[in-house]
């Protein structure tokens, strides 16, 4: 009789996959001085041509660099996208104009640089250990670029002093709080909300009759990987 060599059995993909999760959360972490970060979510213009309690009808997108200026302190640049179509309905009576609905898509391209510090001393710079929360505060300013794309039957009818902004350069500032969750050696997860400030009336594409400018507010989810380097 011939003896049957045993089969080898290899381990289930899906076992490989836990197992290389585990060991590297397993293993030390190394000063980490420098992460890309990308974020996703909805944002929303807060203006004189934005309906009052709509939920947000626009889309979030933002890629981040940090280094680290201190064990809580981190520098930040970022790029941004933001894309929403606004609406405002102008009733007849409003300066002699008849009654016209106002809707357009705004794009929004920003660039921007500032800071942000983290709230948990703990922080444990060169050792952080997965499963651990990093609430942070941040604070930031740049420059934008506005295009407002509106159908012509949207601005036919466009009460007195309220002009149409095609497109155009403003500056801003913006105010963000967030929190992480370290994952392993290489990423952390989390969520964020940034408050964005605007001289100008131009992220909704009209210029109203008050100074106020406009407003940007998103949050969404990120994700964050580093560039670990020795002590």
């Amino acid at each position: 009789m011939h003896n049957i060599p045993n089969k080898k059995q290899r381990p289930h993909p899906s076992l490989v996959l836990i197992l290389f999760l585990l060991a590297g959360m397993a293993q030390p972490l190394e000063a980490q001085f420098k992460s890309i970060g990308l974020r996703g979510g909805v944002s929303k213009i807060l203006g004189e041509n934005t309906e009052e309690g709509a939920f947000p009808k626009g889309m979030d997108w933002e890629l981040n660099y940090a280094h680290r200026l201190f064990d809580l302190v981190r520098a930040v640049g970022k790029v941004g996208y933001q894309r929403e179509v606004t609406r405002r309905n102008y009733p007849s009576g409003i300066a002699g104009a008849p009654a016209t609905n106002f809707v357009g898509t705004s794009s929004c391209f920003s660039a921007g640089v500032g800071i942000r510090v983290y709230l948990n001393q703990n922080i444990h710079e060169f050792n952080p250990f997965p499963g651990q929360f990093l609430p942070y505060l941040g604070i930031d300013g740049g420059v934008l670029y506005n295009q407002t794309d509106a159908p012509a039957t949207s601005l036919q009818n466009l009460p007195q002093d309220y002009n149409f902004v095609e497109s155009g350069f403003v500056p801003f500032w913006q105010g963000e709080i967030g929190s992480q969750v370290v994952l392993n050696q290489f990423l952390r997860a989390g969520v964020y909300m940034v408050l964005r400030d605007t001289p100008s009336d131009i992220l909704d594409g009209i210029e109203g009759t008050t100074d106020a400018g406009d407003w940007h507010l998103r949050g969404g989810l990120e994700l964050v990987y580093f560039f670990n380097e020795g002590k």
